[in-house]
Parts: C-alpha cells; sequence; structure tokens
C-alpha cells in the first residue's frame, strides 16, 4: 500500500472525522456507564491493567482532532472571526443543555418541592455552567440517591479546557508559530518535559477550577493535533507506520506507558484513519455533526437510566438504553440549536471541507 502526504488529503470532503468523533463520543457513554452503575473497574481499565479508561482514550480523541482543526480554522480566519466561531460553534448548545437541565430536568427529578427548589441558591447558580466559568455538577435534591450521586453532568468538565486551548491557540496564532511550525513543537516540547518533571502532588493541584496534571496533558494533545497540521506538507500517511503505531499500543497496553505511547502513536493513527485512502465513513457527516450533542447529554440521560431503574442496572444495560435516546437528543441538538447557530458563521476560506 502507498504512502500519501497529509497536505494532499485534508481538502477532501471525504474524511473520517465525523465518524471518529462519533466513536469517541460512543466510548465516553461506555465508559461512564461504570461509575454510574457503581462498577469500580472499566473495560479498557481492565484490559490495560489500569493505565487509563476508554473515556480519558476519548476526550484526547477529541482535543487531537480539535488542536487539528481550529489551527486550520485559525489560518483562515481573522482575529475576529475565530472567536466568533468558536462561540458559536461550543456556547449555543450548552446553553440549551443547561437550560433543560435547570428548568425541566432538576423540577421533575428534585426530592424537594418546587418552592424550596427555586429557592436555592445552587438552582440558579448552575447556570454558570452556560458559560463555562466555573462548572457545578448538581442541583439541590437531583440524583442524591443515585449510584452515583448528586452529578447531572460530569462530562463538561472538559469543556473550560478546551476554551484555554482556544485562546492559547489564538495568541501563538497571532504571533504566526503555527504557521511556522516550530514554534507548536517547541511550546509542545516545552510542556511535555513540564509534565515529565512536576511531582505528581503538584500536578493534583487545582488552579482555578484547572487540575494542573489535567490541563497539561490536554493541552499537549490539542498541541500535537496543532503540529500535524502545521506539519502537514511533510507529514506522509504510511499504512507501515500505523500499523507499527498499533503494535507499539498493544505492548504498552501491557507492559506500561500506553499513555506516552498514545500521545505519539494513537495521535498519528487518528490522524491516518481520519484521511488516509478511501474514507468509507464519510457517510456518516449526512446525518450531522453528533458527536458534541452526544457528549453534553449522555451524562444526564444515564444518570436518569440509573435513576428509573432504582440503581438496579448493569454498565450494559445503562449503554444499551441510555444511547438510542442520547442520540436523539444529538440528532436534534445539532439540527435545531448547533447547525442553525453554524450559519452565522463567517470563514475566509469557502474552500475548506472540513468543519472545525
Amino acid at each position: 500500500m502507498k504512502s500519501e502526504l497529509l497536505i494532499e488529503k485534508i481538502h477532501s470532503r471525504s474524511n473520517n472525522l465525523d465518524f471518529i468523533r462519533l466513536i469517541a463520543a460512543v466510548l465516553v457513554i461506555v465508559s461512564h456507564s461504570y461509575p454510574i452503575t457503581g462498577q469500580q473497574t472499566e473495560l479498557f481499565s481492565s484490559i490495560s491493567r489500569g493505565q487509563w479508561t476508554f473515556g480519558g482514550i476519548a476526550v484526547s480523541i477529541f482535543f487531537v482532532i480539535s488542536g487539528f482543526l481550529i489551527s486550520k480554522s485559525y489560518e483562515h480566519s481573522n482575529l475576529k472571526q475565530f472567536i466568533l466561531n468558536r462561540i458559536l460553534r461550543l456556547f449555543p448548545a450548552i446553553w440549551i443543555v443547561t437550560i433543560l437541565t435547570v428548568l425541566v430536568l432538576g423540577p421533575l427529578l428534585t426530592t424537594l418541592t418546587l418552592s424550596e427548589y427555586f429557592r436555592n441558591y445552587s438552582t440558579w447558580s448552575y447556570f454558570n455552567n452556560a458559560f463555562l466559568i466555573s462548572i457545578q455538577y448538581g442541583l439541590p435534591g437531583v440524583f442524591e440517591n443515585n449510584v452515583y450521586p448528586s452529578a447531572i453532568n460530569g462530562s463538561i468538565w472538559t469543556l473550560p479546557y478546551e476554551i484555554l486551548c482556544y485562546i492559547g491557540l489564538a495568541i501563538i496564532g497571532y504571533y504566526g508559530l503555527i504557521k511556522k511550525g516550530k514554534g507548536v513543537l517547541l511550546l509542545f516540547i516545552i510542556i511535555f518535559i513540564l509534565n515529565s518533571i512536576i511531582p505528581q502532588q503538584l500536578l493534583n493541584t487545582n488552579i482555578h477550577g484547572f487540575l494542573l496534571g489535567s490541563l497539561l496533558e490536554l493541552i499537549l494533545y490539542f498541541l500535537m493535533g496543532a503540529i500535524f497540521y502545521s506539519y502537514r506538507e511533510s507529514i506522509k500517511l504510511k499504512p507501515i507506520w500505523a500499523i507499527s503505531c498499533i503494535v507499539v499500543l498493544i505492548i504498552t497496553m501491557q507492559l506500561g506507558n500506553f499513555k506516552g505511547a498514545f500521545l505519539f502513536c494513537g495521535s498519528y493513527l487518528i490522524v491516518f484513519f481520519a484521511f488516509y485512502g478511501k474514507s468509507i465513513f464519510s457517510k456518516v457527516s449526512k446525518y450531522g455533526d453528533l458527536s458534541y450533542g452526544i457528549y453534553i447529554y449522555a451524562f444526564p440521560v444515564q444518570q436518569i437510566v440509573q435513576w428509573k431503574l432504582n440503581n438496579q442496572t448493569s454498565p450494559f444495560i445503562n449503554f444499551m438504553i441510555s444511547l438510542p435516546i442520547t442520540l436523539t437528543f444529538a440528532f436534534f441538538s445539532w439540527h435545531l440549536v448547533e447547525k442553525q447557530a453554524l450559519k452565522f458563521k463567517k470563514n475566509t476560506s469557502n474552500s475548506s471541507a472540513i468543519k472545525g
């Protein structure tokens, strides 16, 4: 099988990015079905000897793809357009899910009276989630008796981190470091070294709601995606390299350092499967980009399923019931909210075939 240059593929309308994001979003549901049903050991955690979870892999996939696409978006926009585009892609859907959570889910499921619920300060402070300033996970009297108590939407913890990545990319883009490539690579090396030498105790430090270790790790994945875009003219998509990456991941899954290997090998595989050859899963896009909707609606749906079944269910049952319900919400979120908001999106390049 022949190799292909990445630069030759990224402008094609035929790619598997939406499919990969869809799979990642589904993996988040799989991963969350374990703690939500009270199971301590998640499936991939068992396979990898406790090194990681499907949820962790999925979030990393999102950040690699985001780093790649957002770099492309920035290069084809001015700063004002870039900011507007990010707001339109991220916030309308989270505004709707927050409103539905506070004004529909909360009143229906709270153990408090409606008067007590609406007089409680925590009910109204939950609206801060709509602006992703500080994440609040619980509402008064909601899911308090669930196996995973009180948490309404545990998935959205990553969104403030993503916003920080957008801000950081806008800054380095303003100074031309995306086009140069070397600036992004240098920043990646610096953060990689910091993440390697900082003691674990310090990595667990919470800085204004951001866990330092999680911040550095997610920035690395985001920058890895940005590096692939910056060096797109020289990066080759080679089947033998992809196979080698798979072998490395299988070996490290058993011997250790899987997360370190995934940062490099996993990122290459994401880009390879997104663009190499004929993109057989590109038709998934005709139903819409459902991954974001799945991500922000799945956790509440899974908690409702657990509550409805009186905490008497398994990860598999929770997943099987929650998936079609979540897909329905995601479908309507895309077509009624996200897609409509993106009509206001401005982009100086009409040739871009990749949604960012």
